[in-house]
């Protein structure tokens, strides 16, 4: 790989609800449908620095109730056993270049840095995915899940 390429690869593997906190603490709610739909659901960018890849999410409430969500970015390697498996990486096993690339990777609502939204029944809404890769960043792939995670709405 030339070192002045950076393939940046990001991976949005679609946790695209993740149910189990409403499951656990809001078992009465749970019993409503809860629909998100996620497009797309695979993202690969390969970027030659310096650039500023962006990249339209669309997030759908299907159901009937709004819904409250958190967004987090996790990154994660492939499996050691070679299996096909991922590996989420934890802070004290993501590695320093993970730790720099992801503080120039947002998720962005009309140009402002998202982590959390409320979406009403059966609305749509359009993110960005918004990175800033320099000149200096080192030819590397980054991989990681872009996860929604869903609370009722009070």
């Amino acid at each position: 790989m030339n070192n002045n390429q950076l393939i940046f690869s990001c991976l949005l593997i679609l946790v695209s609800c993740f149910m189990l906190h409403r499951l656990l603490t809001f078992p009465a709610y749970a019993e409503n449908n809860i629909s998100l739909g996620i497009s797309p659901a695979l993202i690969t960018v390969e970027a030659i620095p310096p650039a500023n890849p962006k990249i339209t999410i669309t997030i759908e409430n299907k159901g009937d109730n709004p819904e409250n969500i958190q967004v987090r970015l996790l990154p994660f390697r492939p499996s050691e056993k070679e299996d096909g498996q991922i590996e989420y990486l934890n802070e004290n096993s993501t590695p320093r270049s993970y730790k720099n690339i992801f503080e120039k990777i947002h998720l962005t609502d009309n140009g402002i840095i998202t982590t959390n939204f409320e979406l009403g029944p059966k609305q749509k809404k359009d993110l960005e995915l918004q990175s800033l890769i320099f000149k200096e960043e080192p030819a590397a792939d980054y991989y990681f899940s872009i996860v929604f995670i869903t609370s009722p709405n009070p």
